[in-house]
């Protein structure tokens, strides 16, 4: 494979980069950000390519266009490296170069688009004295585009690890198909991280436009609609849902702050073990193993994590079964009931029915969750769980029924996750089925639940089956629940 040792350099883009009307009041708050604003305008340049290159390659896989895309892979190694030099100088620049960062923004929209005209009558935006009150409000969307960037950098070093190793082997990159579903997943990556990039600099430009009243506050807005329980507030606009897969960056760490204020320290994983699902190593090695998927999908509202979705879907070879465990979903408490959790859950089943095609299915056969059940809850337990929980788990399980689960009717136990956690026994394990024979028998075959069950303990909990006491319960437990070789789910 030819490197390239001489990077052509991609020109920024061809519009003048300071507005005419205030040009040189504006160049000389920009000569203190000349080369950062340059950079980024490289680099939106450089990715805008890649992303067409990336595109391409994905439809080639789907065509079977082997000699095309190697030709583009050698492409991308080389506009690889600029870009993660690119993407690591950027993401050096001091706080107080971002605060001037977003005139960079804000004018690169202005080239592209002259409906947003900058500086016709925005005095107030040269008045030094202001930036501090402007840093504030956009600081959680910088840091935002910020760790984007960063993610886009990891990915794009993977990417550049997997080339290098190929080239050094001799090999296509499609040959080995592990390495081929690899890369196409951090293509597709790239891809989702371009979208975030993109949607969260238009925030960006919204904010100062609102700022310098140029825009009203309609990308962000609360409408009223009428329910059983009266009038409630609903989020209409500004919500976004996407997947994180950087275990680095800042919103996974936001994540985990809502999902801490949400679960019990008991129950709640630590951030070490929770981390370890989403490292590259472990996306290779589900993989190579070809059993499971695992992802995080989260809500984000005015620069910050409202809502989030644990879950993964699961190939039961044996049984050619593919279904879904949902382990964690919450949303923060200062916004409940505004309509978000469905619109949370249809983004986690999007993801679901994805991974059911790339493993032959049309979606999944069901989903399973863990479920707190108050019916085997004495009052001290559940004075405990609402204390734990800040919420009634009467209410939370109706929320689950009314969502269309039923409980898989035999003696549940939801397996120790380690440490000195134990085994709890008043959870009962509840599925939404999809289908058709298991709906239409209203219960799923005893060897089917005995491979759900094996699945459960082995790779999900990732516990050893020898000699492990809950499994070989769970087991038994089933077997003894069985009725005409189903063991039955619904509410009579």
């Amino acid at each position: 494979m030819a490197v390239l040792t001489n990077q052509k350099r991609i020109n920024p883009s061809p519009y003048f980069l300071i507005s005419a009307e205030k040009k040189p009041e504006v160049e000389e708050l920009f000569s203190e950000i000349k080369e950062e604003s340059g950079l980024f305008e490289e680099f939106l340049a450089i990715h805008q390519r890649k992303i067409g290159i990336a595109k391409k390659i994905i439809q080639d896989w789907k065509n079977g266009n082997l000699d095309a895309i190697n030709r583009s892979v050698e492409e991308i190694y080389s506009i690889n490296r600029r870009l993660w030099y690119l993407i690591n100088k950027i993401i050096s620049i001091s706080k107080k170069e971002q605060s001037l960062f977003y005139f960079i923004i804000k004018e690169r929209m202005n080239s592209l688009d002259r409906k947003d005209g900058a500086y016709t009558r925005q005095s107030d935006i040269l008045r030094k004295n202001k930036y501090k009150s402007y840093y504030k409000k956009l600081e959680p969307f910088f840091k935002q585009l910020f760790g984007f960037l960063k993610s886009l950098s990891k990915v794009i070093l993977e990417q550049i690890k997997v080339i290098k190793k190929e080239y050094r082997r001799n090999q296509l990159i499609v040959k080995d198909l592990i390495e081929k579903k690899f890369f196409y997943q951090l293509l597709m990556d790239e891809i989702s991280l371009d979208r975030k990039i993109k949607q969260n600099t238009v925030f960006i430009i919204r904010i100062i436009n609102d700022m310098l009243g140029y825009e009203q506050k309609t990308w962000q807005a609360v409408r009223t609609v009428k329910g059983k329980e009266g009038n409630k507030d609903v989020i209409s606009k500004g919500l976004v849902f996407y997947e994180i897969k950087d275990i680095d960056s800042i919103n996974f760490d936001r994540f985990y702050e809502l999902y801490e204020q949400s679960f019990p320290r008991i129950e709640a994983e630590s951030k070490t073990i929770l981390k370890s699902f989403f490292k590259y190593s472990e996306v290779k090695a589900s993989i190579r193993w070809g059993v499971y998927r695992t992802h995080l999908i989260v809500g984000v509202f005015g620069g910050e994590i409202v809502a989030f979705t644990y879950f993964n879907t699961v190939f039961a070879k044996e049984r050619n079964i593919f279904y879904a465990h949902g382990w964690y979903t919450a949303i923060d408490k200062k916004i409940r009931g505004r309509g978000i959790l469905n619109k949370l859950l249809d983004m986690r089943a999007v993801a679901m029915r994805r991974d059911a095609n790339e493993f032959g299915f049309d979606n999944i056969d069901a989903l399973f969750i863990d479920v707190n059940d108050p019916r085997k809850m004495n009052k001290m337990e559940l004075e405990e769980c609402r204390k734990k929980y800040k919420e009634d788990p009467k209410k939370n399980f109706l929320v689950w029924r009314a969502l269309g689960f039923f409980p898989v009717k035999f003696e549940h136990i939801a397996p120790s996750t380690g440490g000195d956690k134990k085994p709890v026994h008043y959870q009962i394990f509840m599925i939404k089925p999809l289908k058709s024979e298991w709906l239409a028998k209203g219960g799923i075959p005893l060897e089917d639940m005995k491979s759900i069950i094996y699945y459960e303990v082995k790779w999900l909990y990732d516990q050893p089956l020898t000699g492990n006491k809950v499994y070989s319960q769970l087991l038994k437990n089933v077997e003894n629940a069985q009725v005409n070789g189903l063991v039955k789910f619904g509410w009579q």
